[in-house]
């Protein structure tokens, strides 16, 4: 199978689900931020998630060329970049 294909299946209903939870739990969505703002264990977490989704999506397809799936390597820096700054400054996300 080809990576942009596997990468698509796995993140696509990810993001999916997580933009619906956003979207109809607004409330659940907003204690939760709230807390892992206030607890550093729970925002490290989040960076080193993000960091690991991050490399993953770049250690299997990083590509830059002008087709659709240039969206998984954007995704992938993206979240690579999101994780990073969580270690080095934490500040931007409190």
């Amino acid at each position: 199978m080809d990576h942009a294909i596997l990468l698509a299946r796995i993140f696509g209903p990810l993001y999916i689900i997580i933009a619906l939870w956003v979207l109809l739990r607004t409330d659940h969505v907003t204690n939760v931020l709230a807390t892992i703002k206030t607890n550093q264990t729970l925002l490290y977490l989040g960076g080193t998630i993000n960091l690991l989704l991050g490399l993953v999506i770049l250690a299997l397809y990083s590509t830059w060329s002008w087709h659709l799936v240039v969206i998984l390597t954007i995704i992938g820096w993206a979240q690579l970049i999101r994780g990073i700054l969580v270690f080095f400054a934490p500040q931007v996300f409190v």
